[in-house]
């Protein structure tokens, strides 16, 4: 009995493994292309085909996201970085360039509300803090534009232009 439940074992694990094996060797295939790749659109594509083989590598969704955004096509960026914002799988830069897109897409509020989030993360971008200013400043919010800078200011205090 105990031999016929290992046997049973053993062959299933090889099939999981036949199934699965090519496909994880294909993501890795896939990120291989987009890293060598020539052409922003082609590599975006290669890093959300990686990840979507490569499971466990959810920051393959800003990768692409990053690659959209140098290819100026800010509405498939804002997926990717919606993606990635879906799996928590940002990086400081990533919220920065989110907020990017969306500001050349001309939807500052949209990109403040990025901006704002992202300095609630752990160990925020200070690229931020100068976003957000222009933004509060364009709307006419002084007061909270003059506040962001005094935030960043005082977290950075060797900054001499920001004092």
């Amino acid at each position: 009995m105990l031999r016929n439940l290992i046997r049973i074992s053993l062959i299933l694990l090889l099939i999981l493994l036949a199934i699965f094996a090519p496909l994880i060797v294909s993501g890795y295939v896939e990120l291989e292309k987009a890293t060598s790749s020539t052409s922003y659109v082609e590599a975006a594509e290669h890093y959300q085909r990686a990840a979507l083989r490569i499971p466990w590598r959810k920051d393959l969704y800003e990768l692409s996201g990053h690659a959209y955004y140098h290819a100026r096509d800010y509405l498939q960026a804002d997926a990717a970085y919606q993606k990635a914002f879906d799996y928590q799988a940002f990086s400081p830069e990533g919220w920065v360039a989110w907020g990017d897109v969306n500001y050349l897409r001309d939807d500052p509020q949209r990109a403040a509300e990025i901006w704002e989030r992202a300095l609630d993360q752990e160990n925020p971008s200070e690229h931020l803090y100068s976003r957000l200013a222009e933004i509060y400043q364009s709307e006419g919010e002084t007061s909270k534009a003059a506040e962001t800078l005094q935030k960043y200011a005082s977290a950075h205090p060797e900054d001499a232009s920001a004092h």
